[in-house]
Parts: C-alpha cells; sequence; structure tokens
C-alpha cells in the first residue's frame, strides 16, 4: 500500500501522511513502534506485579484480554516485525524498536530469576509460558470467522502457564 492509498483508507490528505512518514518503511516501523510500546506496557507492569508466579499469570493473560480488545493492534503482533520490512526503517525507529525489545526481554529475565532463581530452562519456561501459549491461543482464534476470543480463554492460558511455571 502507497502512503497516498494510505491517506485516502484513512480519510487525511496524502500532504498529511507523506509530512509526517518520509517513506512506506518509516510509516511501517512507526506503526510496529506504537503498538508494540502500547502492548508491552501493560505487559510489563502484568509480569512484575505480585509474586512471580501471579505476574506470569497476569501477563500471559494480559495478551489474550488486550488483543479482544484491540483486534487491529493485535493483528500487527501476530504477523511479527519481519512482516514491517524492518531492514528499511529509519535509524531513529530501529533504535527504539531494540530499546522496546530491550525492556521486554529484561523483564522477562527478571520473571525467571523471581520464579526459580537461576534454574536452568527458566526463561525459557517463562517465555514458552507468558508470549507463546497466550499468542497461539489469540491466533487461533483470530483465524476463525468472527475473530471473536471466547473468554474462557484468558482461564485456559492461565491453566498452562501454572502446569508449565508451578
Amino acid at each position: 500500500m502507497t502512503l497516498s492509498a494510505v491517506g485516502r483508507v484513512s480519510g487525511a490528505p496524502s500532504g498529511s501522511v507523506y509530512h509526517r512518514f518520509e517513506s512506506r518503511s518509516a510509516l511501517l516501523g512507526h506503526l510496529w513502534l506504537r503498538t508494540t510500546t502500547r502492548f508491552q506496557a501493560g505487559f510489563l507492569e502484568a509480569l512484575a506485579a505480585g509474586p512471580a508466579l501471579e505476574g506470569c499469570n497476569a501477563a500471559a493473560r494480559f495478551v489474550v484480554g488486550w488483543s479482544r480488545r484491540h483486534v487491529d493492534e493485535s493483528q500487527v503482533l501476530l504477523r511479527g516485525a519481519v512482516d514491517f520490512a524492518p531492514q528499511a526503517w529509519p535509524a531513529e525507529v530501529s533504535r527504539d524498536v531494540a530499546a522496546r525489545r530491550g525492556e521486554l526481554e529484561s523483564g522477562l529475565r527478571e520473571a525467571a530469576e523471581r520464579l526459580s532463581g537461576s534454574s536452568a530452562g527458566a526463561l525459557e519456561r517463562v517465555i514458552f509460558a507468558t508470549v507463546d501459549i497466550p499468542s497461539a491461543a489469540v491466533r487461533r482464534h483470530r483465524a476463525s470467522p468472527g475473530h471473536r476470543i471466547p473468554r474462557s480463554t484468558e482461564a485456559l492460558v492461565e491453566l498452562a502457564v501454572r502446569a508449565i511455571l508451578a
């Protein structure tokens, strides 16, 4: 999609779009950055809340609830950065995305340390429980007609998190 097409779809004058974004790659990079920043703020807050296992549960449930409330943005996250041409993003966007990624990795490492100290595999288990499982649950429902995530999904995700991390 060209920047002119983005202007037509959004109802914004194409000159405004070109003024804000110097290229399609810049627009895609800013879309990815905005989406990940908004998502990660709540995810990391949930992850750090309370005892480690409860924080991991809260973070996994957050993924599902946030995706239910932010349908379009969750589609962006499910596609992954690679679909947004990161090799062509402006340098400042790439730096900001890397900083967000670093914050996420740090939060996940801290949760793993709080959960298991320095046991081997703790970080991988935390990532699997808080990122992979809820993302898979969301992806499955996004692919179905109506794109509705059932309310029961959070409870199922929590059962999986407890089984993996307890």
